[in-house]
């Protein structure tokens, strides 16, 4: 489902979180981002949690929708946009996992087990936001489309009680996986000097929601919890 609008922008807040080191993890960041409204009217929330280990060479990049009790489709990720501070925009996807949801009709749900995204990653990708290129994961276009978007949390009654039926009992969007996605890349000439410059979030089934974090890194060495303010833009 889409909606062809003019570009627009809203205010969104935006939090940045940089950890120096954990576990095997020569790096890491947490970016997350939170809109009011997606050009539909309706909120977003998500992160992206990335950890560069040098030993392997791997990327491991956590995708999380962070929305509860959402109601439409065009809050779904369905992809995401990655600007490397030092310039590299080729690479190659790994493996990937999610566990995949089924909305039923009555807005009940059943969880399968976990298995491949069936999403894609896409070489020497311009951000539709900022311009710059990177990679791109995204589910579309894929065979795997228009199912395996990233669905948000269930309500208090453990319910998509607010869904409406471009989730609650949709054929082609269902199944989808549930709350959050794990890749693991190989990106040519990713270091330990390397960081996110820019991420754009991806969302619905046909492209043109998006919201994107300009600079992080310019701002993730100043401390923890720094918050800062940015426009989004939805286009189609």
């Amino acid at each position: 489902m889409s909606k062809s609008i003019r570009l627009t922008s809203c205010l969104v807040f935006v939090s940045f979180i940089f950890s120096a080191s954990i576990a095997v993890a020569d790096w890491s960041q947490l970016l997350n981002i939170s809109a009011s409204d997606n050009g539909f009217g309706l909120p977003v929330q998500a992160s992206v949690f990335l950890e560069f280990d040098s030993g392997t060479g791997e990327l491991a990049v956590t995708l999380d929708n962070l929305i509860t009790d959402q109601r439409a489709i065009n809050q779904n990720l369905s992809g995401l946009f990655l600007t490397f501070s030092t310039g590299e925009s080729n690479g190659s996807l790994l493996s990937s996992f999610g566990m995949e949801r089924t909305v039923f009709g009555d807005r009940s749900y059943v969880d399968g087990g976990s298995v491949a995204t069936g999403w894609e990653l896409f070489d020497n990708s311009v951000d539709p936001l900022f311009g710059t290129t990177g990679v791109q994961l995204n589910v579309l276009g894929t065979p795997t489309a228009p199912e395996h978007t990233i669905l948000g949390f269930p309500d208090a009654n453990d319910f998509y009680g607010n869904a409406n039926a471009s989730i609650a009992g949709n054929g082609p969007h269902n199944p989808f996986l549930a709350t959050s996605a794990t890749f693991i890349l190989d990106i040519d000439g990713l270091s330990d000097s390397s960081r996110i410059s820019r991420a754009t979030f991806q969302f619905n089934t046909a492209a043109g929601t998006y919201v994107g974090v300009p600079e992080p890194t310019s701002l993730v060495f100043l401390g923890i919890g720094l918050m800062g303010l940015i426009s989004c833009r939805r286009r189609s």
